[in-house]
Formats: C-alpha cells, sequence, structure tokens
C-alpha cells in the first residue's frame, strides 16, 4: 500500500521580485525583495507559525565586485525584515 504523504509546512510569498544589473566591469548589483510571508503548519494541527506584519517582509541588496571570480567577494551586503 502506497504511503499517503502529508505537507507538514506551506509557504506562501506575495510579490518577489529581483532586480540584477550588471556594469561592464563585471559588477553586479542585486535588489531582492518579499512583500508578505506566512508559514503554517498544517500536521498535526493547523496553525500560523510565521506572518509578516510589516511590509516588505525582507528586503535584501548585494553588490559584487566581479562575478568572473570562483571566490564571491561581496562589497556591501544589506538585509532588512519588516520594516
Amino acid at each position: 500500500e502506497p504511503r499517503q504523504r502529508r505537507e507538514v509546512f506551506t509557504v506562501a510569498l506575495a510579490q518577489v521580485v529581483m532586480n540584477v544589473a550588471q556594469t561592464p566591469n563585471r559588477c553586479r548589483d542585486v535588489q531582492f525583495q518579499i512583500w508578505d510571508i506566512q508559514v503554517d503548519m498544517q500536521s498535526p494541527k493547523r496553525d500560523v507559525i510565521l506572518k509578516s506584519t510589516s511590509q516588505p517582509a525582507l528586503r535584501t541588496h548585494t553588490k559584487r565586485d566581479d562575478v568572473r571570480m570562483l571566490d564571491v567577494h561581496l562589497r556591501e551586503v544589506q538585509l532588512e525584515l519588516g520594516h
């Protein structure tokens, strides 16, 4: 008999946006944003585990010096949780 599978957690994301810009000298600027996040437990009982209360829920910004390098060198990193 096949084993029945259940979702333990579900994740809902709203308005996920990523912008990438690269200069001719191979520097890369990446901005990433998630407007709303909710994580729900489904089993053994349904419950909200994580819910964003302000928007955007997550925002990141990174600047990479040279995308050709095997080692990743990030000149600048910003992370904002809830704004």
